[in-house]
């Protein structure tokens, strides 16, 4: 190149970058034009990626304009990306899948817009249900104290007690949540007036419906099938209606109901394999199938299952995986070991299980069932259950755990244990502050009153290994 023509590019180069679209001296240019790695197509998309995110105003023009930029440089803020990278096939990737979901969540809301719409509608179109929907809920008293109900615990109490929290929660899908927990006790415990009410507050009508059906089954749990074919005659949706009747039939069986005639070990597992089932579901089949044998009093069948669905559990590949069903295979094997009253099937109960909560509960039932039999190792036992409950993280889960362990030492006749348990639970329910676990813990708590003494007034014990925190 000669001299000549070298001076000229070098006058005239400076010329061009000056009247380039993204030059910095340019008012009207993005700041970003020169960083952008996209051709029209592709800022078209980046463009209506952008509007389905409420990041910029339509329409799509492929032009990456000063509106776009903004809108690009909000959303690089909002997201922690560099203001300064390049902008490239990988941001225009990140806005469209962040968009994609926007309108998943949205497609998903309007679906549930439209369950409820559709369960309030049939509600409403029912004289017998009509006055369940309400639209506005009564204000929870601020100033309320549970302590002279958790002084003295009775069923009515904590339930009205429980109440008055949900009143007070503020999310209105967790108010209905709390308040659904709670109709399930008073379902339980036969108050139907004031299941009635609880109904009455609950804001979702789709949950309405869910109560309905439980309450016809319930019906049917305590014997009264007319009242429970009448309830589910009242249900004005369809489908909920067809399935409180599945439900009403369920319960019509016995109890322990098992088939005559169950298949041999062998034959289940190659018939859980054939199904492709995951080994996990599988080893939890078997865990069910061997608990159906201990209640017709086949102890060799429920053995050779339980036998085969510890070695799918040992098989599995991730540890994590293991804990529920290591946790389903100890429940069976204290049910057989209370069955045979045998040694021989407690001490290969299993105690490896990651979550603290359902160690606990493993534990406490191991340390009963060990002392009911005469068996060493019930203090050991016990302290580790104590242990257990301890380590679990959330004070409802703690008060839930507790509560649930009074139940099952309740049913097996081990007064002084279920007491100890539902002491702990009364204790920490009566220091929770916040208004929904409260109203979920008080609810727990009045159906571990319920299954211990029927409503009895009588406060547990307030001495026990358990202390609050």
């Amino acid at each position: 190149m000669t001299l000549r023509r070298l001076l000229i590019l070098l006058l005239f180069c400076p010329l061009v970058l000056a009247a380039a679209p993204g030059a910095e001296d340019d008012p009207g240019a993005p700041p970003t034009l020169r960083a952008l790695r996209l051709n029209d197509a592709e800022i078209t998309r980046l463009q209506r990626a952008m509007i389905e995110l409420g990041l910029l105003t339509g329409p799509a023009t492929g032009r990456y304009d000063r509106a776009s930029d903004d809108a690009l440089m909000r959303f690089r803020r909002e997201a922690g990306l560099d203001p300064k990278a390049a902008i490239g096939e990988d941001t225009l990737k990140r806005l469209e899948q962040r968009a994609a979901a926007a309108i998943l969540i949205d497609d998903l809301q309007e679906a549930r817009r439209a369950e409820i719409a559709k369960a309030r509608e049939a509600l409403l179109s029912d004289p017998a249900t009509r006055d369940l929907v309400v639209d506005v809920l009564s204000p929870a008293d601020a100033t309320r104290d549970p302590g002279p109900c958790l002084d003295a615990p009775t069923v009515r109490c904590l339930l009205h007690e429980a109440g008055e929290s949900a009143k007070a929660v503020a999310d209105a899908a967790r108010r209905d949540w709390a308040f659904s927990e709670i109709l399930a006790v008073e379902m339980r415990a036969g108050l139907d007036r004031e299941a009635l009410e609880t109904m009455r507050r609950i804001a979702d009508p789709r949950r309405i419906l869910h109560a309905l059906r439980d309450i016809a089954i319930d019906h049917a749990r305590r014997g009264d099938f007319a009242a429970a074919l009448a309830a589910a005659d009242r249900i004005p949706d369809d489908k909920t209606r067809r399935a409180a009747l599945d439900g009403i039939a369920r319960v019509g069986l016995p109890p322990d109901h098992a088939p005559a005639t169950l298949p041999e070990p062998g034959e289940k597992s190659n018939d859980l394999v054939k199904a492709n089932i995951a080994p996990r579901h599988q080893a939890i089949d078997l865990i069910d199938l061997a608990l159906a044998r201990i209640r017709t009093g086949d102890i060799a069948g429920a053995r050779a299952l339980l036998e085969e669905g510890a070695r799918m559990i040992d098989g599995l590949a991730q540890e994590h995986r293991r804990s529920f069903p290591r946790y389903r295979m100890a429940l069976a094997r204290l049910s057989l070991a209370a069955r045979t009253e045998s040694a021989r099937d407690l001490d290969p109960v299993p105690t490896m299980i990651d979550e603290p909560h359902l160690r606990a509960q493993i534990y406490a039932r191991l340390a009963d069932l060990r002392r009911r039999l005469g068996l060493p190792g019930a203090p050991e036992a016990e302290e580790k259950a104590e242990a257990a409950l301890a380590e679990v993280p959330s004070r409802l889960r703690r008060i839930w755990t507790a509560a649930d362990i009074a139940r099952t030492l309740h049913r097996a006749e081990s007064d002084a244990a279920s007491a100890r348990y539902l002491n702990h639970a009364r204790t920490e329910a009566a220091q929770y502050r916040t208004p929904w676990g409260r109203a979920r813990a008080l609810a727990r708590l009045a159906l571990a009153y319920l299954e211990r003494a029927d409503g009895s007034t009588a406060a547990p014990p307030t001495s026990g290994p358990h202390r609050p925190e």
